[in-house]
């Protein structure tokens, strides 16, 4: 027979598991927001400047900024969007994971199968390869980032 004060605890966890799972979604939903700034928006712009720049064959310096930019373009996104797709799935079978364990919070719902809503460390191993060679070039990125922030006209602030 439940008490009261049992009752009161397992209300207490079901809100603190609840605010919990918010916050991590909320986390990965900014996360792969900040990523996709750059992945999309960054990617849409630089392309189009690349395009632009394409029809100035005849200018030996449009060409030169040119290669530079599409050399950027090359070190950033080749690490960047495997990632960026990685966590554009990641987030929706986040949801699709809190969808199901709130509905099984509800009466009725409680012996659902936990084993396959419940997130497995696996589930984040497969990512941690993209994440180190994003890592190891790094500095490489940056480099290129500066060199075509200093010597492309597209780019003067």
């Amino acid at each position: 027979m439940k008490t009261i004060i049992s009752n009161n605890r397992e209300l207490y966890r079901k809100l603190r598991d609840d605010f919990r799972a918010n916050c991590k979604l909320k986390t990965e939903r900014t996360y792969k927001k900040d990523i996709e700034v750059i992945a999309e928006i960054f990617r849409h712009q630089l392309m189009f400047i690349i395009n632009q720049q394409q029809d100035l064959y005849n200018n030996d310096e449009y060409n030169f900024e040119n290669g530079t930019l599409i050399h950027l373009s090359d070190v950033l996104f080749t690490h960047l969007l495997p990632i960026y797709n990685f966590h554009i799935d990641f987030l929706r079978q986040r949801k699709q994971r809190i969808s199901i364990w709130k509905t099984r919070s509800i009466s009725g719902n409680e012996h659902f199968n936990v084993y396959k809503i419940t997130q497995q460390i696996g589930d984040l191993i497969e990512i941690l390869p993209r994440y180190e060679h994003y890592i190891e070039n790094y500095d490489r990125l940056l480099s290129e980032l500066e060199y075509v922030l200093k010597h492309n006209r597209r780019f003067d602030i």
